[in-house]
């Protein structure tokens, strides 16, 4: 124990004086399942295939202790099944690239290699290239739940890290189907929009630890802040494709747009 305790301190200065505390827990080449993205199940477009090893979900959830103060209460407002609307903070959560931005970059790196073309072969979506920052998921306090609700995303993405708890299941009514059987490590995609309302049960004991992310059809660039990596590119796409109207425009000889004309923004 002693020894345990010698070597998170020794973590701790080195990771105070600026290093990347990744670099000393984890492996990230070691990290993905050897059979992510080849060993395949689909239960009613729902895709489950191993992502990480059941050590680095260890090592996930071992750094997730370590960083308790930067996790952040996620407040949603939804309507439930009285169609009252609900003020609630369901889960907390500890962004990727508030850890490591190697962590970060390296997950991008690999859900386009893996999961990417598994989406692409299965669903044929038009674009699958940008998702909002993966993000550990942490379900503590007993009763925390989700309602059903659909995600305003192409693709959601959910990793199971640890099975030491009860309770807090997914479940698609839907699809008449749960992820209590997958194993640790695994993930599940599905389409996020409409065909897939899910819910997570509320917690019974324990904490739960998952990773998710949501794809949208957008180009992906690393950036240090979750989520602002879509929308920048998405106003980016915006004004180039009003640039490219002006231009036309000025080729046909039709009045050019105001630039600073906001009207319809």
């Amino acid at each position: 124990m002693k020894d345990e305790t010698k070597k998170l301190l020794k973590e701790i200065k080195t990771y105070r004086k600026g290093k990347d505390f990744m670099n000393l827990i984890v492996d990230y080449r070691k990290a993905i399942h050897p059979q992510c993205g080849k060993k395949i199940e689909v239960h009613k477009d729902i895709i489950i295939t191993p992502f990480y090893t059941p050590e680095f979900c260890d090592e996930l959830v071992k750094m997730a202790k370590f960083y308790t103060k930067k996790f952040s209460p996620y407040i949603i407002y939804t309507k439930d099944h009285t169609n009252e609307e609900t003020d609630n903070s369901p889960w907390d959560t500890l962004f990727f690239s508030r850890i490591s931005q190697i962590l970060f970059e390296d997950f991008c790196t690999h859900y386009k290699k893996y999961i990417c073309p598994v989406l692409e072969k299965h669903f044929y979506p038009e674009n699958v290239k940008g998702w909002f920052s993966p993000m550990i998921i942490k379900y503590s306090r007993k009763g925390q739940k989700v309602n059903l609700h659909n995600d305003a995303s192409l693709f959601t993405l959910n990793v199971k890290l640890n099975t030491e708890y009860e309770g807090c299941h997914v479940e698609f009514p839907r699809q008449e189907w749960n992820n209590k059987d997958v194993p640790k490590g695994w993930c599940m995609v599905w389409p996020s929009t409409t065909t897939h309302p899910h819910m997570a049960h509320p917690l019974v004991s324990g904490t739960k630890y998952s990773l998710a992310s949501w794809t949208h059809p957008m180009s992906w660039q690393p950036d240090q802040v979750g989520g602002s990596i879509y929308y920048k590119q998405l106003a980016e796409a915006e004004k180039k494709e009003k640039e490219s109207v002006r231009q036309a425009k000025q080729r046909r000889n039709e009045p050019a747009e105001d630039p600073n004309n906001h009207e319809y923004e």
